[in-house]
């Protein structure tokens, strides 16, 4: 495929942020040197955040805030919101990041190159998990900017394990495309295979930095993962009794700095098994910091209140993530069901998943076909914009 990227692209960062006041001065400083604008959603943050946030969009004009103040696990309509809106404002690239994740590149000049190097509408940056040192762990020394040290996996995570960055070219082609629960994938339309493309480089992935924040996490991670009924949020069925049990793990101990260190770095591979004493994993290494990691002047503030409001009552019943749609206003994100072809489409796509092997196969296979020949025309049409 001809490149895709012009000589000097415009690259934006999108992101959710919830709690996550400890690392968000490192992640904004991160941003602001690589991306030429940045938008974020604020998810129902109680600590700092928010004022961090804001403080950080006064004295950046590359950065926008919105606010979702709906309970639940929305992230996929979001962020696929996000994007579109990216792609709205010129942006050539759009890379979705969470605030523990940072980009393994020394300047913005590095993330150029290796975009125009993927060479596709879509690029992979896999994850390698990394932690503090103890004393941050366990609360006696507070996560500070800029980082030195990491004690880190020796190699990256497994293939399919990160984040997929995202070229316009996808939004030309594929205008209704999606981003996947976590932004781990990109879904071109119904009933494509999810694609996360070539190799692009790595993320260095911090979730754990503290016992108190992991615990916090693991706790809203579970709430928004469970519907009022008490089944799975869809796609989350697996994920839900992993987490269950590490938190049930952590808090059975007040003072396991090793558990902590195995959760960080084995989790994402291993799932339960990360905590198990049979189980050998390659021995961590410490390494010095080479991301970008200068941070962001933001203020510190007492945690806020935050506001509920009643979230749609149609969207508690949602079974696939094209069920929903998020709508970005002047200052929040609005959630609203998706139209009635994208609900029937999801609506048969699931049921032949679980009852109709081979239709569901040939759908994939006539889906892949027309991801295939849109992408044809549309590489056709900007070569001829070109010349």
């Amino acid at each position: 495929m001809t490149s895709l990227v012009q000589s000097r692209p415009v690259i934006a960062c999108i992101a959710m942020v919830r709690d996550e006041e400890d690392i968000l001065p490192g992640f904004l400083g991160h941003v602001s040197k690589l991306f030429d604008f940045a938008l974020f959603v604020d998810h129902l943050s109680a600590d700092g955040s928010s004022a961090m946030l804001d403080h950080a969009s006064a004295s950046w004009s590359g950065l926008q805030v919105w606010r979702l103040n709906a309970p639940g696990y929305w992230q996929s309509a979001v962020m696929t919101a996000l994007a579109q809106e990216a792609f709205l404002r010129g942006a050539d690239w759009v890379v979705p990041l969470d605030a523990d994740e940072f980009l393994g590149v020394a300047d913005r000049p590095q993330l150029e190159a290796i975009l125009s190097a993927a060479n596709s509408h879509v690029a992979f940056f896999r994850w390698r998990h990394a932690v503090p040192h103890d004393d941050v762990l366990e609360g006696r020394t507070p996560l500070s900017w800029p980082l030195r040290k990491l004690l880190v996996n020796p190699s990256p995570g497994k293939p399919g394990q990160g984040k997929v960055a995202v070229h316009r070219q996808t939004s030309e082609a594929f205008p209704r495309f999606l981003l996947s629960p976590g932004n781990h994938r990109l879904i071109p339309c119904p009933f494509a295979k999810p694609q996360t493309g070539p190799d692009a480089g790595i993320i260095w992935h911090l979730p754990v930095r503290t016992r108190r924040q992991f615990i916090g996490k693991l706790q809203r991670d579970l709430e928004s993962h469970t519907r009022p009924d008490g089944r799975a949020v869809p796609g989350m069925g697996a994920a839900r009794p992993v987490k269950q049990a590490i938190l049930e793990t952590l808090l059975k101990v007040p003072s396991h700095t090793e558990a902590l260190r195995k959760v960080a770095l084995g989790y994402w591979e291993i799932g339960l098994e990360c905590l198990s004493s049979t189980i050998e994993r390659p021995a961590a290494i410490v390494t010095s910091v080479d991301f970008v990691n200068s941070p962001l002047i933001v203020e510190t503030a007492a945690p806020n209140h935050v506001s509920v409001y009643t979230q749609h009552e149609s969207l508690s019943d949602v079974d696939n993530v094209s069920m929903v749609v998020a709508r970005l206003s002047k200052k929040h994100v609005i959630l609203h069901p998706a139209g009635r072809v994208s609900r029937i489409a999801a609506v048969v796509e699931i049921w032949l998943e679980k009852n109709l092997t081979p239709g569901f196969r040939l759908a994939r296979f006539l889906a892949g076909c027309w991801v295939s020949l849109r992408l044809a025309i549309s590489c056709r049409s900007r070569l001829r914009q070109r010349k």
